[in-house]
C-alpha cells in the first residue's frame, strides 16, 4: 500500500440572480479524471511549502494550480478549508485531497490549454442536472460537494458555515456490486443515473 499524493482543489464561487455559481472546468481526455468537470486544483509539488502541515502545503498549492490552470490569483487568507477527501486503500492512485472555497477573485478566465478543455461558471443544480442527464461526467467527491452546496442560498452562506464547521473529512469505501460510495453517514448510489446521495446519521435517519 502507498501513501496517498497529496493534491487540492479550490471551489470559486460568486453570487448571482440564480442565487450562486461556481467555476468548473473540463479535463482533457487523459490521465486523472479524464473528461471529468472538476474544480481547479491538482496535485502538491515538492516546492510548495515544504516542512508545512499537509492543510498549509494544500493551501499553498492551491493558489498555485488556480493561476496555472485558470489564470486567476487567490488570496491564501482567502481559502477557507470545506472538506478532506481519503480514497479506499485498494485504488491504485490515490490523492488525499483538501477541498477550499474561495470567492472568485477579480480578473478573466484564461484556461491552461494543456489542463482545460473546456469551462464555465454555473451553479450547483444545473451541473448535478447535465450529470444526470449523462452530459457531464462527475468524480464522487465533486457530485457530493455540488450536492451539499446546493443546499445554500448564497455563496457567502456556503463559505461562513465551512468556516465555523471546519473541514469534514471523508475517508470512502467503495461497495460497487451495489453501486455505492460511502463515507460516516454519506451514502452515494452510483449505479445509475441520476446517482442519489443521501445522508443518515448514527441512528440510521
Amino acid at each position: 500500500m502507498t501513501d496517498p499524493v497529496l493534491a487540492a482543489t479550490v471551489i470559486l464561487g460568486r453570487e448571482a440572480e440564480a442565487g450562486f455559481e461556481v467555476l468548473v472546468m473540463q479535463r482533457p481526455a487523459r490521465g486523472s479524471f479524464a473528461n471529468a468537470w472538476v474544480f481547479p486544483g491538482g496535485r502538491i509539488d515538492d516546492d510548495d511549502a515544504p516542512g508545512e502541515d499537509d492543510q498549509t502545503r494544500a493551501s499553498v498549492g492551491a493558489v498555485r494550480e488556480v493561476h496555472e490552470e485558470v489564470g486567476l490569483i487567490v488570496d491564501p487568507e482567502a481559502l477557507v478549508p470545506l472538506s478532506r477527501w481519503i480514497p479506499p486503500v485498494e485504488l491504485k492512485r490515490r490523492f488525499d485531497t483538501h477541498f477550499f472555497l474561495a470567492m472568485a477573485p477579480e480578473g478573466d478566465v484564461v484556461p491552461s490549454p494543456d489542463e482545460v478543455v473546456d469551462w464555465k461558471w454555473s451553479t450547483p443544480a444545473r451541473v448535478l442536472d447535465a450529470h444526470a442527464r449523462g452530459i457531464a461526467t462527475l468524480a464522487p467527491p465533486t457530485f457530493v460537494t455540488l450536492t451539499l452546496l446546493r443546499s445554500h442560498r448564497a455563496y457567502a452562506d456556503a463559505v461562513a458555515a465551512a468556516r465555523e464547521a471546519g473541514a469534514e473529512e471523508f475517508r470512502t469505501k467503495g461497495l460497487p456490486e451495489h453501486g455505492l460510495v460511502s463515507s460516516g453517514p454519506h451514502h452515494l448510489h452510483t449505479s445509475a443515473l441520476p446517482w442519489r446521495y443521501e445522508y443518515r446519521d448514527e441512528q440510521g435517519g
